[in-house]
């Protein structure tokens, strides 16, 4: 799968897999499925039934959330989705809410501070997104 994967970028083909494995139980096929979707910067999404199914479905099929950012009064002051430009801010606290697939994330207390920046990062562990700082 690795090698696939190599031969796949070399031949100048921009990919990402995200593969979904419905009811695949031998561990040796589902290392091979992450092996050959890491090898192309992507995940293997396992799913032993349809609601497990449908969020592998949906996971794997999001690129970007849209997000809100609030002031301390809470007026929303930005908005956007996940992959545009970082959105400045002056000095200041705030809470920002993204609507994950099924879930959504709310990081309060994301000061600012004079010349600063904040930086969140979204996760995928297990079948859940999280928010990191």
């Amino acid at each position: 799968p690795v090698a696939a994967a190599h031969q796949i970028e070399a031949a100048g083909v921009d990919v990402n897999l995200q593969i979904v494995g419905f009811t695949i139980a031998g561990k040796a096929v589902q290392q091979q499925l992450t092996r050959f979707a890491e090898g192309t910067g992507g995940r293997y999404h396992s799913a032993q039934d349809g609601e497990t199914l449908a969020r592998a479905l949906l996971i794997a099929a999001v690129e970007k959330m849209p997000f809100e950012v609030f002031d301390a009064g809470g007026q929303q002051v930005a908005k956007g989705e996940t992959d545009s430009p970082a959105v400045e801010l002056p000095p200041g606290s705030y809470r920002v809410v993204i609507q994950a697939p099924g879930q959504e994330l709310v990081a309060g207390n994301v000061t600012i501070g004079v010349r600063g920046d904040a930086a969140l990062k979204i996760v995928l562990k297990g079948d859940r997104f999280e928010l990191e700082r």
